[in-house]
Formats: C-alpha cells, sequence, structure tokens
C-alpha cells in the first residue's frame, strides 16, 4: 500500500492529540503529506415551530479560530511545513471526513471509546467513518496501564 497523504481529525481531546502524535511520526517515516482536520458541527435547536442555527458570522469566526489552533499544532510536528495542512470544514463530522477521504490514502484517527448509552446518544465518528472512507483508516487508541 502507497501512503502519500494521510488526514488526521482533531477535536482537540487528549487521544486525538495523541493519534496526531502517531500520525506525524508515520508522515515522517512514509516521508507523507499531513492534513489536520476538524469538522465544526452546526449548532441547531427546534423547539416546537421555532428552530435556532448558528449565525454565519459565529460559524466563520470559530472556523477562523479552529483554524487558527490547527495552525499553531502544525508548527509543533516532525513533518516538513511543505508537506503539511490544516482544514477547517463544517457539518457532520462523519460525513465531511467521508468526503474528504476521497483525497487521502490514510486518515489516522482516535476513539473515545464510549459506549452503552453514551455511544447511542452521541454515535461513533470512528465507527461512522470506517464504514464509509474512502480510504483506510487506522484508529489508535492510546495505550492504558494494564493491570
Amino acid at each position: 500500500m502507497q501512503i502519500d497523504r494521510i488526514l488526521v481529525p482533531v477535536d482537540f481531546s487528549e487521544i486525538s492529540l495523541f493519534a496526531m502524535r502517531e500520525a506525524d511520526a508515520l508522515a515522517v517515516q512514509l516521508g507523507a503529506h499531513l492534513t489536520l482536520a476538524h469538522v465544526h458541527p452546526i449548532t441547531t435547536v427546534t423547539v416546537l415551530d421555532y428552530t435556532y442555527a448558528e449565525p454565519p458570522e459565529v460559524v466563520a469566526e470559530v472556523c477562523a479560530t479552529i483554524e487558527d489552533k490547527l495552525r499553531t499544532l502544525a508548527d509543533t510536528l516532525k513533518t516538513p511545513p511543505a508537506r503539511r495542512a490544516v482544514t477547517v470544514h463544517t457539518g457532520d463530522p462523519a460525513f465531511e471526513l467521508a468526503e474528504m477521504s476521497k483525497d487521502y490514502d490514510l486518515i489516522v484517527m482516535s476513539t473515545h471509546g464510549r459506549s452503552g448509552v453514551r455511544r447511542f446518544l452521541l454515535g461513533s465518528v470512528a465507527e461512522r467513518l470506517v464504514r464509509a472512507a474512502a480510504c483506510s483508516v487506522m484508529v489508535v487508541r492510546e495505550k492504558q496501564p494494564r493491570g
């Protein structure tokens, strides 16, 4: 398998930052391009006949802030600047990442390991992406002490 382009979804949790560092090491080893991606879900609340959605100017401001944070993270990576990028999208994270996967050879991402009701209510982006991605998906888990 030839891996030239790696996509890393980042939600700024510790486990996603662990996956980012793992993907960075892999990109350096393979000489691959590395893209850090964040998908901002649009907040929509419906009560009776009234629907509230985040105003576009708020979404734009949030996305600009997230892009700045991703650039700051990218500056800490070992992958050379010419081979790394950041991108911010809005929408359903699993759907948007699956669409982006068409342009990549590998997605390296974390899983929060939720189960039961929390998984049912929150869903699993990792699980949905493994099923829908157009490329291979490597799901990493931070090593936990045994015992």
